[in-house]
């Protein structure tokens, strides 16, 4: 593991949790300014102590799950208190805007800030308030009256673009909005796990916003640092290696890359829930059904099988269908994906580092047929539970070796039940699979366990991730007893319904 000086300490932290060594670093290179530092220069904490200066603009480009969105509001809280700025805003995508709330008031943040939609801006709420901390979904930056209030207000604040790939096309009002914004900014900041999908031209707005590629256009940019072929020899197809120093030494000066390999704790899988809403016409089918389960609970008589049964059937209505008694599967909406497929989706394009590989486990059969057709262009592998198909069985092998050492295999599916025993799913070295979504679950501790482990062991290169997906509060709850290996029967029993 290579690390630089970590000049923050745990004294330095304002949240009420502990700190990673990596959001440490992250709050040294930022807001510390070891950055701005050479290699040979001198990095003793005396002199960087008389040299602090906050950057300007910065990139915590820290891969999925460790800590960016805590170090961004671990550095509001730190320039409110150094008298930088009492204005914060905080452009994300519309799926995460309610987790900055949840995690600044569970972290015990000195600033919580606080979700907004146009109405409100359109009500004047910015225009009233000479202080505060907000946040808005990148759509809402299309409206042009929006955009120009975000920009009125932003002058001498601290603005955060969470998921900033969300900005990668420089010609989209999204990022031109943004980049307007940022030129009034007192700081802004740059979160995402994974700044660049494409190619290098991901970049330039980002960049840009950090206040970096001046004097460069997007299509400059785009030719000097991409290697350019394809059609008529415009498409990008790669990195130009010869220019690849010259962006390197670019980035350095305003961001910086952390990965789990280097910096996460592998003894233990670390666990997440992504919170998924689901469609009007999934909602009204589950909430419909929800009453006949709420009216099960009530019964004196219940049974923790009784109450799995129930389970299943709103899972499958969150998943997308319903399987009538004769087992035949009817798609809510056949006309569009449904938002967990999506968001799975979503994740290996944006999340999941290049090279790296995602496990992704699911109970029912029109669910895996379903995400193999949402996940084709991601070449998925598949573990069936066909009724006879064994660990050993070549066409299983056969899957496994693809999906572990075909660096195009970015992503296997497997059905829970024939996935728990016998396979391991880890990658390898250079493309390892560092991450596991339960698309649905079995509300069996022990499938739980068994699947938990198919992508661990002592060759792994770094810390396993476990994300659950979730609808409702009850969902939330059955997911952290999954975690806790605790029973499903009293999780669902003490849960809002």
């Amino acid at each position: 593991m290579v690390r630089s000086l970590t000049y923050a300490t745990e004294k330095d932290w304002p949240l009420e949790c502990e700190p990673r060594m990596v959001q440490l670093e992250a709050l040294s290179r930022s807001y510390f300014g070891v950055s701005a530092y050479k290699p040979n220069g001198d990095l003793s904490p005396t002199a960087i102590r008389n040299t602090l200066a906050p950057a300007y603009g910065w990139g915590h480009f820290l891969e999925m799950r460790l800590g960016k969105t805590s170090v961004a509001l671990a550095e509001m809280a730190l320039a409110a208190r150094d008298g930088l700025t009492n204005k914060f805003i905080i452009l994300s995508p519309n799926k995460f805007v309610g987790d900055w709330e949840k995690e600044a008031i569970d972290k015990k943040a000195p600033i919580v800030p606080k979700p907004i939609t146009t109405k409100d801006i359109h009500r004047g709420i910015l225009k009233k308030a000479s202080a505060g901390a907000f946040v808005l979904n990148y759509e809402a930056l299309a409206q042009g009256p929006v955009a120009r209030d975000i920009a009125d207000w932003t002058s001498g604040a601290m603005i955060i673009a969470d998921e900033s790939i969300w900005i990668k096309n420089p010609s989209s009002k999204t990022s031109r909005a943004v980049m307007m914004a940022g030129k009034v900014a007192r700081m802004t900041r740059c979160l995402s796990g994974k700044p660049m999908t494409q190619g290098p031209h991901d970049l330039w707005t980002q960049m840009r916003f950090m206040g970096e590629a001046n004097g460069l256009s997007p299509v400059v940019f785009k030719n000097a640092f991409c290697r350019m072929g394809g059609y008529m020899g415009k498409q990008v197809i790669g990195i130009n290696k010869d220019s690849a120093p010259r962006l390197q030494e670019m980035l350095s000066r305003c961001s910086w890359f952390a990965s789990k390999r280097d910096w996460a704790n592998i003894d233990s899988p670390d666990y997440a829930k992504r919170w998924v809403d689901m469609t009007p016409k999934q909602l009204a089918l589950y909430k419909q059904m929800d009453q006949d389960f709420v009216a099960l609970l009530n019964d004196a008589f219940v049974t923790a099988d009784q109450v799995i049964t129930q389970l299943l059937k709103l899972q499958q209505i969150a998943s997308g269908f319903v399987y009538d008694e004769n087992r035949f599967a009817h798609f809510i909406d056949p006309e569009s994906t449904p938002p967990r497929a999506k968001e799975i989706e979503y994740i290996l394009e944006n999340e999941i580092p290049e090279g790296q590989k995602l496990v992704v486990l699911a109970h029912y059969r029109p669910s895996m047929d379903l995400l193999g057709r949402v996940l084709q262009r991601f070449n998925p592998a598949f573990i069936r539970d066909d009724g006879w198909h064994h660990s050993n069985d070549r066409s299983v092998i056969e899957e496994k070796n693809r999906f572990n050492n075909d660096p195009a295999c970015r992503v296997i599916i497997g059905q829970i039940r024939a996935t728990k025993y016998g396979h391991m799913l880890m990658g390898n070295k250079t493309n390892p699979c560092l991450h596991t979504v339960f698309y649905e679950n079995t509300y069996s501790l022990d499938d739980r366990s068994q699947c938990e482990e198919r992508n661990r062991g002592v060759n792994q290169v770094g810390q396993t991730t476990v994300i659950d997906l979730v609808s409702n509060d009850r969902d939330y709850a059955i997911a952290r007893a999954l975690e806790r290996k605790e029973s499903i029967f009293e999780a669902v029993k003490g849960s809002k319904t």
